[in-house]
């Protein structure tokens, strides 16, 4: 963004050929003011502006720094340095880069200065001294690093305090900042309105479609909702006499079943009756039958009792007619030898 710039020294290259510059740092930096008029370190909110300014050719470059305040329209305090003022910079201030590198390393320094924005002891604190109008000095913008050895001041720019002629200018230039930054809110504000109302025209187009699409959405939902209706209404009758027939069916299918259900207990009542004198007169057999087996059991101990007995007896007449015979034999014997 390029915005109009003050001029400086009649007899400086700012003065005569800058005619426009880019904003490279715009913000509000707390600024510690000493010098003329204060008493004490008082810290303000300041707002600093960078500026890289250019010629007409755009071949000399100018580096511009602005302080000023919000409370106070004339207070103006402000550097221009070239590219070939930049080398006594360079040297006096012991500075390490080139000149495009310069401002880079200058907004570093101003962040880290707002990064100690409300801390009792901020580490990096900038640091204005003012000087009178006439003071050849002029005023002094520094950036002190505070350690637990000492304040090391990393830079000290002097700086102009604006007079009547450069602060007018200075004013006219803001002025016509806002002027074209009004005409380009204008604009945009015009660009706006005029989206705003193709906006609001497709919205009402957009509502008018709504509505028709909800009375044409509304009359489908009410012819839905019969046709559901008459549906509903069709299956609960079909239902209700599926339901009546199903029940009939049930009906019959039970009373049979209980009829079936009593006869197969009457007959199974009767088969019950049958078994049962079965049973009863198996029962008696089972007793008569095991009075037999006893009754048989008690003679044949006894039969078995005779029977060895018998064959003891058997077995001794055989050993007395075995007895015998050898008495016989013997008696035969001698009867043939007597002969």
């Amino acid at each position: 963004m390029y915005t109009h710039v003050i001029n400086g020294d009649p007899s400086s290259l700012a003065a005569s050929s800058v005619v426009s510059a880019n904003s490279l740092f715009d913000k509000r930096v707390p600024i510690c003011l000493r010098g003329v008029g204060y008493t004490g370190e008082k810290v303000e909110e300041l707002p600093v502006r960078i500026l890289l300014c250019a010629d007409q050719e755009g071949q000399n470059k100018v580096l511009c720094v602005q302080v000023t305040s919000e409370s106070d329209p004339f207070f103006l305090h402000y550097m221009e340095v070239s590219e070939e003022g930049f080398q006594a910079l360079k040297v006096e201030q012991s500075i390490l880069v080139t000149f495009a590198q310069f401002p880079e390393n200058l907004i570093a320094l101003l962040e880290e200065c707002i990064g100690g924005r409300g801390q009792e002891r901020p580490k990096f604190l900038a640091v204005l001294r003012l000087g009178d109008v006439g003071d050849l000095e002029g005023s002094r913008l520094g950036i002190v690093e505070t350690n637990e050895f000492k304040h090391l001041s990393h830079i000290s720019l002097s700086l102009k305090p604006g007079n009547d002629a450069i602060i007018k200018q200075f004013l006219a230039g803001r002025l016509m900042d806002l002027q074209c930054e009004r005409d380009h809110l204008i604009r945009s504000s015009n660009e706006m309105s005029s989206k705003l109302g193709v906006a609001l025209r497709e919205l009402e187009t957009s509502a008018k479609d709504l509505l028709r699409q909800k009375s044409l959405s509304s009359k489908a939902e009410e012819t839905t909702q019969a046709k559901l209706d008459e549906l509903s209404a069709n299956l609960k009758l079909a239902s209700l006499k599926e339901l009546e027939s199903t029940k009939k069916k049930l009906e019959g299918e039970h009373h049979t079943a209980q009829v079936g259900m009593r006869s197969m207990i009457e007959s199974l009542k009767v088969r019950n009756a049958e078994l049962d004198k079965q049973v009863h007169e198996l029962m008696d057999n089972k007793h008569k039958l095991d009075s037999q087996l006893s009754d048989v059991s008690s003679r044949a101990c006894s039969t078995e009792k005779e029977l060895r007995a018998s064959r003891e007896e058997v077995a001794r007449l055989q050993k007395i007619n075995d007895e015998l015979n050898k008495v016989r034999l013997l008696n035969f014997n001698s009867s043939i030898l007597d002969e």
